[in-house]
């Protein structure tokens, strides 16, 4: 058998091999020709209504922030609460910039709309299916007789037909240049407005004078237990 050459690097080769490592860091230094240029900046987005709270200017006052007399909520957050039928015809009225969708919608068909859900939300649905209506508010005046022949007029009711009761009683005290004053209801009955003496037929016109919202059919007198209307004195 032929014998095999012993390997053997030649001279050139070691050149080369040696050549290339010296080559090899400084060709890492170096940025390469055919790599792609660093990517263009994203265009700009368009700048938002979003400002942080330290860009604003300080406050020196304070804000009015308006508020929607049916749900209490700011206006532009009707549309969220639960009596949006009821808030509708007025945001459309006092705040229409909030709401440019119904610009051409009918204010007259918005407002039946508020007026059938507020008789809806007058009937509860009682267990087992029954509905009751809920109860139309009314003044009751009553005459009580306390520590023997003291007499006291005991008004109850005006809440209901939003009627400050504090306010009442001064106005009473003044019409009638006696004491009145606000008296807790017990057993969990409202509050009442009493008066020191007998004003039952007095009372009742200068309640509908001073609160024009109470009419003269919404008020009755309490006697052994029955209601009996306060109709209007024959002149």
């Amino acid at each position: 058998m032929p014998k095999k050459k012993p390997f053997v690097i030649e001279e050139d080769a070691k050149e080369e091999v040696k050549a290339e490592q010296t080559a090899a860091p400084e060709e890492a230094s170096k940025p390469k020709d055919s790599e792609d240029p660093a990517p263009a900046k994203a265009e700009a987005q368009p700048a938002s209504d979003f400002k942080p709270h330290d860009s604003y200017p300080p406050i020196t006052k304070a804000e009015v922030v308006e508020y929607c007399p049916v749900c209490g909520l700011p206006p532009d957050f009707c549309q969220f609460g639960t009596c949006w039928d009821k808030c509708k015809p007025v945001c459309m009225e006092k705040f229409p910039q909030y709401y440019p969708e119904l610009a051409g919608a009918s204010l007259a068909d918005a407002k039946k709309t508020a007026e059938e859900a507020a008789e809806q939300a007058k009937i509860k649905e009682l267990p087992g299916g029954k509905k009751k209506r809920e109860k139309s508010p009314e003044v009751t005046i009553k005459k009580l007789t306390r520590s023997g022949k003291k007499c006291v007029t005991s008004i109850q009711g005006l809440e209901g037909f939003g009627v400050k009761l504090d306010a009442a009683a001064k106005i009473f005290k003044k019409k009638f240049s006696c004491g009145a004053s606000v008296v807790g209801g017990d057993g969990g009955l409202p509050e009442t407005v009493d008066i020191q003496g007998d004003f039952e037929e007095e009372v009742v016109a200068c309640i509908c004078k001073e609160f024009p919202a109470v009419v003269r059919e919404k008020i009755c007198f309490v006697e052994g237990g029955a209601k009996k209307k306060a109709v209007k004195p024959s002149k």
